[in-house]
């Protein structure tokens, strides 16, 4: 196509070789060639002067738009290829609030990445776990408790967040100054589940223990949002993170670690090692930066 192209902007076989670094006699042949491949003249070959027959000249046009569509889908390749374009399924923990995500995270990599097509879904661990295995999503941002002993699933940190005690604001506590961590022992502890979010009960006794005491009860809940409805509702208490939504919540208040070294969760964004999306490797590139 080139050669037929570059042939007929000069209309010369010699400056027309010279453009293309071939030899004439290469080029006549490969113009011979097209033409035996269309089945019909593309040139009339005069003594000193060569010109388009009419199947050339349409030809021409064809071939001119034909280039332009390579040429444009090699651009967009390329764009795919570096994970500059494309989409990218992220699941997040229903209990993020999206100020933990979106100012240092989110935006930075939208602003990088303007034509990557980005899709957000909400849930809880264990469907977001469902939907990584299923390849229904490309990358999790969780907690890294929720990543343990995933088999083909990898992890890089995003931000690690302080832990503290949540609470209803009817309880008897809720309002003193002076209350600690310990005073709550007596407290039912809600949790999520073994089969939607595994070791929440031994990360929970690894921070009460570290004030001092291990919880009198512990409930198991379904679920994240099941066990906040609980202590929303006065029921007990829960140990949560500050990247959580929970302690926005006008009907809850918290209390905060006084240790220098208070534990703390980290966020991280998990994703399938034989993912081979590049929108996604993008992504997770960027948070080594």
């Amino acid at each position: 196509m080139q050669y037929f192209i570059t042939l007929a902007r000069h209309m010369n076989f010699t400056r027309a070789a010279e453009a293309l670094f071939v030899s004439q006699p290469t080029l006549s042949r490969h113009i011979e060639l097209l033409e035996q491949e269309l089945g019909f003249a593309l040139i009339e070959r005069e003594k000193k002067q060569i010109s388009l027959t009419p199947a050339g000249e349409a030809m021409l046009v064809t071939l001119k738009s034909a280039l332009r569509l390579i040429e444009a889908g090699r651009e967009q390749g390329a764009r795919l290829a570096r994970g500059s374009q494309g989409l990218l399924r992220v699941g997040l923990l229903d209990s993020l609030d999206g100020d933990a995500l979106l100012p240092n995270l989110i935006a930075p990599f939208r602003r990088e990445c303007p034509d990557v097509r980005l899709e957000f879904e909400r849930h809880s661990f264990n469907a977001l776990r469902d939907r990584l295995s299923w390849g229904k999503l490309d990358v999790l941002i969780t907690v890294d408790i929720d990543c343990e002993n995933l088999a083909g699933v990898a992890t890089r940190p995003v931000a690690s967040f302080p832990k503290v005690l949540l609470m209803s604001r009817l309880h008897p506590l809720a309002g003193r100054l002076d209350r600690s961590f310990a005073d709550f022992r007596s407290d039912p502890f809600f949790i999520p589940g073994e089969e939607d979010s595994p070791g929440r009960e031994q990360a929970l006794c690894a921070v009460t223990g570290r004030c001092g005491f291990t919880p009198a009860c512990i409930r198991t809940v379904p679920n994240l949002e099941s066990a906040f409805f609980s202590v929303a509702a006065g029921l007990g208490v829960m140990i949560v993170d500050k990247s959580t939504k929970y302690i926005r919540d006008p009907h809850c208040t918290y209390l905060e670690l006084d240790e220098a070294d208070a534990p703390r969760a980290v966020l991280v964004a998990a994703y399938r090692q034989d993912n081979t999306n590049p929108a996604a490797k993008r992504f997770l590139e960027r948070l080594k930066a």
